[in-house]
């Protein structure tokens, strides 16, 4: 599982998604530019893979991450240095979700 990670730059996918989450929901959450600076600083990609990213690619065979490991070493871990192919169900993208909102309530308490 951590070669898969490693390869596909995953942990650049998740950053790259609280980012994007963040720019595409900052007014309606009423989030300032401070604030989506903190949140991103404050995510932390250890802890949340830990208990999502695991779990949720522990029904996967062995057999089917090693060809996701040949596919991302194929394509030199994903389309760009910036980005991978970043492979998500709905379950694994709420708790993403979740995850995020968790933050934004936490960076909005502490900044009252």
């Amino acid at each position: 599982m951590d070669q898969l990670i490693i390869t596909s730059n995953y942990e650049q996918s998740v950053k790259n998604y609280v980012s994007d989450y963040l720019w595409l929901h900052s007014e309606e959450l009423k989030l300032t530019d401070s604030q989506k600076e903190q949140i991103k600083e404050k995510f932390n990609y250890k802890d949340f893979a830990g208990y999502c990213i695991y779990s949720s690619f522990n029904y996967v065979d062995n057999d089917k991450i090693s060809k996701l490991i040949d596919f991302y070493k194929s394509i030199d871990g994903g389309f760009d240095k910036e980005k991978s192919m970043f492979l998500t169900d709905y379950y694994y993208s709420k708790l993403l979700n979740e995850n995020i909102l968790i933050y934004i309530k936490y960076i909005k308490k502490k900044n009252k």
